[in-house]
């Protein structure tokens, strides 16, 4: 018996092999390839060794190229792009940190590039911005704004460049660097060229109204950036005035009323301004548009309420709340509570003015009648005087007389003497406004710079600006070493190589001066005993003198040494009292910025440390996320648009399959950033624990546990005393074969989350709600149960899973992207594939939301079973 089971043994042995290769592997040796190198690309970019790096990424680029079929790839070619695009921008910052330029703008255009064919058209044109400021402020005069506009039109010459916003942004930007220019005939050029319009313009006039609303953008600010010139604003006004005649469409129209009406208003034509919103009211009433008047009104009666125009005000709030009727419920209340607070304003201003107006009346009466009294004494005092005078000069005598002629004739000498006296005050007063000014001016532009290089040779110029200086030497005091560091040492030709100065010894002009905390002035130096030796060492060069006016001025904050600033002239007596003045004010503003760049240095290395410690909590948590599109044989397609507000994410989204279920779950943690880290890393770890160390697979009794280990784990029992009330909301689907042939059985539950699916027919998107409670918390009920929903569906059913943050998203107009655009949007995109619907998903979120701020996490999850 044991020699056959060690036979069977041997037997198995020997064919296992042929076993696990029957097994077909349908990864071909050259996807195998683009894999390998797409993980060494990301491994070094991990580890920071960039060049390594960029090298494996580049030869997945060459293997993709090769792949013949690439439509089943794990690592997507926008995914790929995407993770280039990171390295690329990372190596671009290196390189721009250490004034590597062209090597900068050579890695920040391949970042470019490959964004744009990513769909991450946002991130190409900020980083099409960066480029742009790094050349307006490395590259010197005319050629820096040509530099800036060439990394503009870079981005517009990309093909892949699709986005009518970014498309719009960067012909605006465009716009504003011929302004900078002062080419302003030019930026108007660009923002009214046809090549501008007709680049964006698609089926939908939405991306009309988008191109004049960056033209308007443009308008107002030249408008206030050059002195308020009204040329540019009539030149505006003009312009939409004839785009509104040539125009049907009352959509069209109705955005270039709006447009019109702010410049009316910066020029004062408040009937005008008026005008044009009864107009833009009209026409969007006859489209329904029933918020955008509800907005329109708020905005006019805030306007008409600080110019005091308090009937036109209310008629406004009164029209704006018949059109809030017409809107869905979820907007109602927060519009209502919106007009109710502006209608208890405008009732509280109209009393104030009122009782304000009476009581200046009241107030006028007594002071006119107090007048008249006074009027009517002072009256009488004036007659009594001129009575009392005229006896007393009938008394006079002739010689009284003589003796006032003497006295106007020494009254008249005093005068032109007090004449000419007046006159040089005034041109020393006149002066000494103009040194204030330019110490003002000076003061601004020191104070400013936060770069300590710079800083440095900014006081040189200004010191020698202010008086007459062969040598300048600018030191920082270090107190633990008690010594001065010198940052800076220079004649007029040349610099001197940098060195410390110890204050041991006493009889040092350094020492005295920090000591004193006074400035020292030595007029003739040659002849000071008192002074042994030379602070600085350095060897005259030939031809050089040696110096004889020494001024010290210790650096001070709040009598705290800061450090010194020293000149020096060959020139016998060359600093006066003047200058000491000037020089003592420059020194004030000098301690401050020197301050501030010490202080700006030190934020900005504890600030780089606190990102860089984020940015690793980032690479764990995403570490901690399942990859949905691996596991193949659980669902036939799937996708995860996964957007954190902050670089962590109070979003997670969990999987686990175990005993031949399924189980996928969408969680909105309490905040976002890091906090919602934080509950997110708990809440992954009671997830696995309660559900694969447990076995516990009913996802309602999972949420209660979920529940109950979250209160434990934060303490928030009531006898906690005041604990916190953080928790999550959480949708949570077991998916089970069923025993009909291609058909599965669902099982939900969901805390304030809902499951939406689309069965085969896609005839309809239907929605299985979950309970109105969250998970953890503060809470007043003994236990919290959580309800279970079963079905089947069949084959090729469609399931989503999501978190708040998408359908709250806000709009610059602060209209939200809503529950029924997103249904829609789902239901009418529903037989393409998950991976097109996400991309179909985030483009049209992207065009959504525009430059308005993201709110929340975002999380939506698509399976296909």
């Amino acid at each position: 018996m044991q020699i056959k089971s060690c036979r069977f043994i041997i037997l198995f042995l020997f064919l296992f092999p042929f076993f696990v290769q029957g097994q077909e592997d349908t990864t071909t040796p050259l996807q195998k390839k683009y894999y390998k190198y797409y993980r060494m690309g990301n491994g070094n970019r991990q580890i920071k060794k960039y060049n390594k790096s960029y090298s494996y990424f580049k030869q997945a680029f060459k293997t993709f190229d090769l792949l013949k079929d690439t439509s089943n790839l794990k690592v997507t070619y926008a995914k790929l792009n995407t993770s280039f695009a990171n390295l690329a921008s990372e190596l671009g910052d290196v390189n721009n940190y250490d004034l590597e330029l062209d090597s900068a703008f050579y890695y920040y255009r391949e970042a470019q590039k490959s964004y744009v064919i990513a769909h991450k058209q946002d991130a190409a044109f900020d980083l099409t911005q960066k480029m742009a400021q790094i050349a307006l402020s490395s590259v010197e005069g005319h050629n820096s704004y040509q530099k800036a506009i060439e990394q503009y039109e870079g981005l517009l010459n990309q093909e892949a460049l699709i986005k009518p916003e970014i498309i719009a942004n960067t012909y605006y930007q465009i716009a504003r660097v011929y302004e900078l220019m002062g080419a302003l005939d030019t930026a108007l050029m660009v923002l009214h060229s046809d090549t501008f319009e007709n680049r964006i313009i698609q089926e939908s006039n939405q991306n009309k109204i988008l191109i004049y609303q960056k033209i308007a953008k443009f308008h107002i600010e030249n408008y206030r950036n050059n002195g308020l010139n009204k040329a540019s604003l009539d030149f505006a006004i003009g312009f939409f005035k004839s785009t509104i005649e040539e125009s049907d469409d009352k959509l069209l129209n109705a955005n270039n009323h709006l447009l019109k009406a702010e410049f009316e208003l910066l020029l004062g034509r408040r009937v005008r301004y008026l005008e044009d919103y009864s107009r833009a009211i009209a026409l969007f009433q006859e489209e329904d548009d029933h918020e955008q008047i509800v907005l329109i009104c708020m905005k006019v009666s805030k306007e008409l309420l600080a110019a005091e125009e308090y009937l036109r005000a209310n008629t406004y709030l009164n029209e704006g709340r018949k059109h809030v009727d017409f809107l869905e419920e979820e907007d109602k209340l927060s519009y209502l509570l919106e007009f109710d607070a502006l209608s208890d304003d405008l009732e509280r201003e109209t009393k104030l003015h009122t009782s304000e107006r009476t009581s200046s009346l009241d107030e006028q009466l007594a002071e006119q009648r107090w007048w008249y009294r006074t009027f009517a004494i002072m009256g009488l005092v004036v007659i009594l005087l001129i009575m009392a005078w005229s006896y007393y000069q009938k008394r006079k005598s002739n010689t009284l007389l003589l003796h006032q002629n003497d006295e106007i004739k020494q009254q008249k000498e005093e005068i032109s003497s007090q004449r000419d006296n007046i006159e040089k005050q005034k041109n020393l007063l006149k002066t000494a406004i103009q040194n204030i000014q330019v110490l003002n001016e000076i003061g601004q532009s020191i104070t400013a710079t936060l770069d300590q290089n710079i800083l440095v040779d900014t006081i040189y110029d200004c010191a020698t600006s202010l008086a007459p200086v062969e040598k300048f030497a600018l030191g920082l005091y270090v107190e633990k070493k008690h010594e001065i560091n010198f940052l800076e040492f220079r004649t007029i030709d040349k610099k001197l190589p940098k060195h410390s100065v110890s204050l041991s010894n006493a009889k040092s002009l350094i020492t005295n001066s920090i000591l004193l905390k006074d400035p020292i002035v030595i007029d003739d130096f040659e002849n000071e005993e008192v002074y042994e030796d030379y602070p600085y060492q350095h060897p005259l060069t030939q031809g050089e003198k040696a110096p004889n006016s020494i001024l010290y001025l210790p650096l001070m904050i709040q009598q705290k040494i800061v450090g010194i600033m020293s000149l020096q002239s060959s020139e016998k007596d060359a600093y006066t009292k003047e200058h000491l003045g000037s020089l003592q004010i420059l020194a004030t503003y000098v301690s401050v910025a020197l301050d501030n760049a010490s202080a700006y240095q030190t934020i900005e290395k504890k600030n780089k440390h606190i990102t860089d410690s984020i940015r690793y909590g980032e690479t764990i948590q995403k570490a901690l996320l399942p990859n949905l599109m691996k596991e193949k044989g659980l669902f036939q397609d799937s996708f995860v648009l996964f957007r954190p507000k902050d670089l962590v994410s109070g979003d997670f989204y969990w999987f686990t399959e175990i005993d031949n279920k399924t189980f996928v779950a969408a969680v909105d943690c309490t905040g976002h950033g890091v906090p919602g880290a934080f509950m997110s890393m708990i809440g992954n770890t009671l997830l696995n624990e309660i559900v694969n160390q447990n076995r516990n697979f009913d996802p309602a009794r999972v949420l209660e546990a979920l529940h109950i280990e979250i209160r434990l784990a934060l303490h928030q029992s009531q006898e906690a005393g005041k604990a916190n009330d953080d928790g999550m909301d959480i949708g949570l689907l077991k998916i089970e074969k069923s025993n009909q042939e291609d058909t599965f059985e669902l099982t939900f539950a969901g805390a304030k989350r809902h499951l939406w699916y689309i069965e085969p027919s896609y005839q309809e998107l239907k929605r299985i709600k979950g309970d109105r409670k969250s998970i953890g918390g503060v809470q007043k009920e003994q236990h919290r149960n959580f309800t279970n929903t079963k079905l089947e569906v069949a084959k090729d059913t469609v399931i989503y899973l999501s978190t708040d943050g998408l359908v709250d998203q806000g709009n610059p107009e602060r209209k939200k992207f809503g529950t029924t655009r997103l249904s829609n949007l789902l239901l009418q995109n529903a037989k393409l594939s998950l991976v097109e619907q996400m991309q179909l998903i985030e483009s049209d979120l992207d065009e959504f939301q525009q430059d308005a701020e993201q709110r929340d996490d975002i999380t939506l999850i698509g399976l296909k079973v």
